[in-house]
């Protein structure tokens, strides 16, 4: 996650963890992440040998001491009042995940891409028939990708539930969403 959007985020909302994972990085990012954290108590870098994306999520979850966890790839932008408008949808339903949508940029040109969910909130069987197979399908926007949702921590760890850490293994988040989704009683989705 970019510089601004930790500074954007950190404008609106003081009670914050950001816990970036240097997971075996070569690139000097890591190096970048330690200057970010200097001076932002907020802020933390763990380090560790490259365990693989869902090793690095994983080591993020167990670190973290939030009510709410979202998981930003290098590549991606929070925008301001973002982490704001998931936690009150996650006050106003009780869900334990909320999905919102996102904006694809190229260069300077952002694509916005809301979701199109045909209801606010899922519940109970609609969760298994309708939202987890739209994932897959991108049916209305979302997919398995663990950015674009904020994540009941609690709920997480109460369940047992942690990304598969297999080295090589391919859509390891979309074995983590079919496990999720199988325990979920409540998602609430944001169109934004």
């Amino acid at each position: 996650i970019c510089k601004e959007s930790v500074e954007t985020i950190g404008k609106t909302l003081r009670e914050l963890e950001i816990i970036a994972v240097d997971d075996g990085s070569t690139d000097g990012s890591g190096a970048i992440c330690g200057q970010w954290a200097e001076g932002d108590p907020r802020f933390r870098v763990l380090r560790q040998e490259n365990r693989g994306p869902g090793g690095a999520r994983n080591a993020g979850m167990d670190a973290a001491a939030g009510d709410v966890i979202f998981f930003f790839d290098s590549d991606d932008e929070a925008e301001s009042g973002l982490v704001e408008k998931t936690l009150l949808r996650f006050r106003e339903t009780g869900a334990q995940v909320v999905l919102y949508g996102c904006s694809h940029v190229m260069g300077k040109t952002a694509v916005p891409r809301p979701l199109t969910a045909p209801k606010p909130v899922f519940t109970g069987g609609e969760i298994q028939k309708e939202l987890l197979p739209s994932l897959f399908t991108y049916g209305f926007g979302a997919g398995v990708s663990p950015w674009g949702k904020g994540y009941d921590l609690g709920f997480l760890r109460s369940h047992d539930l942690w990304f598969p850490e297999e080295q090589g293994l391919v859509c390891e988040d979309g074995l983590f969403m079919l496990a999720l989704f199988s325990k979920v009683s409540c998602a609430a989705v944001l169109p934004d």
